[in-house]
């Protein structure tokens, strides 16, 4: 085990590359205050190669259901984020 080596969990540790590392956080990587969202006029057109488009307001998307999926980010800077997300 070298000096900067982490001990992750197995099923954790074979989602993680070489050379990259786990985090838990993600840097601020924006400047200034965040504006503020109004959904009303917002919508998610989902469309092109798919069998049956669709167009989804705000609030449809908010009340749909959430899928539970394994997800791994892998970023240049080495680092990553390993979840399952609901």
């Amino acid at each position: 085990m070298g000096l900067f080596t982490k001990n992750y969990p197995e099923e954790i540790a074979v989602r993680i590359p070489p050379g990259q590392r786990l985090v838990k956080s993600w840097p601020v990587l924006h400047y200034g205050p965040i504006p503020k969202f109004d959904g009303t006029d917002w919508d998610l057109e989902i469309s092109g190669l798919v069998e049956h488009p669709f167009t989804l307001t705000y609030a449809e998307l908010l009340a749909a259901p959430d899928p539970v999926r394994a997800a791994s980010e892998f970023l240049v800077e080495a680092r990553n984020r390993v979840a399952s997300t609901t």
